[in-house]
């Protein structure tokens, strides 16, 4: 979530670059798990059939590496939201370049 005191600040400079900066890095990361997987990794809820699939067929290693997909994407999620919900309790603009650069740092760690 993204706070904004009015409607006229979605387009300025700062938050334009902040969506173009996060469409990249979904775009990014959807070309790069498919590559990597062979399937396309943007769908959460398929990752639970997927790995039930694997499960299955007693590939277990490919079952909690499917497994690990959603879950990194929840932490993420939280993480973020914790870094950012610290400057709405002080009322105050929430940073987030540290966002962002987290995930940065985190796609340089997993490439």
């Amino acid at each position: 979530m993204i706070y904004l005191e009015s409607t006229s600040e979605i387009y300025k400079h700062h938050n334009v670059l902040i969506w173009l900066t996060s469409s990249f890095k979904a775009g990014f990361i959807n070309s790069a798990g498919f590559l990597a997987a062979g399937k396309f990794v943007s769908h959460v809820t398929g990752f639970g059939t997927q790995t039930g699939i694997a499960i299955g067929h007693e590939d277990y290693f490919f079952g909690i590496e499917l497994l690990f997909i959603p879950v990194a994407f929840i932490f993420g999620g939280v993480t973020t939201s914790l870094i950012l919900d610290q400057n709405y309790r002080k009322n105050k603009y929430p940073p987030y370049y540290i966002g962002q650069g987290f995930i940065t740092l985190m796609i340089a760690v997993v490439i």
